[in-house]
């Protein structure tokens, strides 16, 4: 996914645009107008262009959205319900303005937290009833894939407004969400900040970099010279650990160089972004289960051997006494880090949010590859924000309208606001020239593939590298061999019903 957003970055830093922190919105249901229009931006006249008209309007309808996502804390990065002086909740209500005010239409945003299905199962509901409470359905990536291969929703590959090839739709990362460029199910852009916040990142502690090995910005030539690798991290990781409790073994109450716990996600993400491939994709655009995995094998036995056989690694397992942390790697992890007792912590850029109080500076670098010929894959984790609309529909040309210029809004003001100010000057705590780039370098290679993205229609395939670290087990290829043949029977519904 490459963004084109160097100028609008340039031209709100020329104009000193600042901002304030505030107070976070609640859930609940919000019906906005678009009469408030006092603090929008509009563009300017010469630069890009909304794919709707502006003759287009719609004379006062009301815009149904079902916000369902995983965390409350998600709800205002596509929904506030007024100005707070937050920065980030503040734009995203000045873009919701804008849309309203240009589409003569008023969003009415009903947020369910969907931990456990409940969005889900109330959009599909309101599919199967015909009841129609419901005009788009921004949800987490792997309900709305659970959605389209159930065969829920509306097909959006001839929508009318909506160009994919412009900058603010993530064009490669829909070809892959959707299977194919055959159908368009689902939609990613910049209608929601949520996929910003769901982008791989690794963080490392500046102090100790310094302390162990006596620069704390070396990493950063490493990575813009392709050399950030799973084994350039295993050496540096080695080289961490004070045993602070004097115990005479590896435990969380030490200075360490990486923590990982046996059934987190990260042991998966981890093995797609060094270039694992569950899926690949033909040359005629087809796409099928890989029947090479040797790269496969030694991708997987090198994350094994990070986590299981490092120096410097504290595998939380919940065998050592100390008691296994829910959420490890978006709470329990990036607190550890932001103590100044760790030197990597591995997570996504909202791992940001966990390090506001952090004393020591810090740099934010991409997952590593797995030698230096591959290229960097910032996989996006499966809470990431996709839209899709109900198959039954009667109103995809108000949809298609609504989603184009919320998206088009958001890449003119929203992100920009988010990815130059808030995250780059406020968040992050290193501005140096290198460090933007890798930024950038991070946001520019966001990445899935169909064995990610539908990894729960393939038997288990997707998360095979993180059993046998649960299973203290290095045997990739007999997991694989286990599950490949109830896996392909499973994808094989699937490749039909996108063959369509």
């Amino acid at each position: 996914m490459q963004k084109q957003v160097t100028a609008l970055i340039l031209s709100l830093l020329m104009a000193g645009t600042l901002f304030s922190c505030g107070a976070d919105a609640q859930p609940g249901t919000d019906t906005t107008s678009g009469n408030d229009t006092d603090a929008v931006t509009e563009p300017a006249d010469n630069g890009p262009k909304s794919g709707v008209p502006d003759s287009v309007k719609f004379d006062g309808e009301t815009v149904s959205i079902l916000n369902s996502q995983y965390h409350e804390k998600y709800f205002a990065l596509l929904d506030t319900f007024e100005a707070t002086g937050d920065s980030v909740s503040d734009s995203v209500y000045n873009r919701n303005l804008a849309v309203m005010d240009k589409l003569g239409v008023t969003f009415t945003v009903t947020n369910m937290f969907d931990k456990e299905g409940d969005g889900y199962a109330k959009m599909r509901l309101d599919i199967e009833s015909g009841s129609g409470e419901f005009d788009l359905y921004f949800g987490n990536q792997y309900r709305n894939v659970s959605l389209a291969v159930n065969d829920y929703c509306f097909d959006m590959k001839d929508a009318p407004y909506i160009d994919v090839s412009q900058p603010w739709w993530y064009a490669d990362y829909m070809e892959n969400i959707n299977f194919n460029d055959r159908h368009r199910y689902i939609l990613n852009g910049d209608f929601s900040l949520n996929f910003l916040h769901q982008i791989a990142a690794v963080y490392f502690n500046k102090s100790l970099m310094e302390d162990y090995f006596g620069d704390a910005d070396f990493l950063y030539d490493e990575v813009l010279d392709g050399k950030w690798t799973l084994e350039r991290m295993m050496e540096l990781v080695a080289n961490v650990w004070d045993d602070k409790n004097g115990n005479q073994k590896i435990d969380f109450s030490d200075t360490i160089g990486l923590a990982m716990q046996d059934t987190n996600y990260i042991n998966y993400t981890l093995f797609f972004a060094a270039g694992g491939e569950v899926t690949v994709t033909e040359s005629d655009g087809s796409v099928i289960i890989n029947n090479n995995i040797e790269r496969n094998v030694d991708i997987s036995s090198t994350i094994f051997k990070l986590v299981r056989g490092t120096t410097g690694v504290y595998l939380n397992d919940g065998k050592d006494g100390f008691a296994k942390l829910s959420e490890a790697a978006d709470n329990g992890f990036p607190q550890k880090f932001s103590e100044g007792t760790m030197l990597f912590t591995i997570g996504q850029i909202n791992t940001t949010d966990q390090l506001r109080d952090m004393k020591d500076d810090y740099g934010v670098i991409p997952y590593p590859k797995f030698d230096a010929s591959g290229e960097y894959r910032s996989i996006v984790q499966d809470h990431a924000a996709s839209v899709s609309l109900p198959k039954n529909t009667t109103r995809s040309e108000l949809c298609a309208a609504v989603i184009e210029e919320m998206t088009f809004q958001g890449y003119m003001t929203m992100v920009p606001d988010y990815y130059s100010i808030v995250l780059k000057n406020k968040y992050m705590r290193d501005t140096d020239d290198k460090a933007m780039q890798i930024l950038d370098l991070i946001h520019d290679t966001a990445y899935t593939q169909v064995g990610f993205a539908y990894g729960a229609h393939l038997n288990g395939l997707w998360r095979i590298s993180r059993e046998t670290i649960s299973k203290n087990n290095d045997n990739y290829a007999t997991l694989w061999a286990a599950a490949l043949s109830k896996a392909t029977e499973k994808f094989k519904t699937i490749q039909e019903y996108f063959s369509k």
